[in-house]
């Protein structure tokens, strides 16, 4: 059970990944931004996400404390 949920984290990290990476292309080209409504804590917790490696290599701790569960942030995903 413990593999396949390992694989399904790496699985979505890839994925989360692969998102930003289109979305760094598309901003890069000046696309035309999509907005949408997002919730603010999921934008909070994938950025971290995308930060992570880095806060590790530089010995930074975090302390996460959400509570905005109902905020909705209008905006491109990527920009925010």
């Amino acid at each position: 059970m413990r593999r396949n949920q390992a694989f399904l984290t790496g699985a979505q990290r890839s994925m989360r990944a692969s998102d930003a990476i289109t979305g760094i292309r598309a901003l890069s080209k000046k696309c035309v931004p999509q907005r949408q409504h997002h919730a603010f804590d999921k934008i909070v917790t994938d950025t971290l996400l995308l930060v992570q490696h880095e806060m590790s290599h530089k010995h930074i701790k975090q302390h996460l404390l959400l509570d905005a569960a109902d905020a909705r942030i209008n905006g491109d995903r990527v920009q925010l």
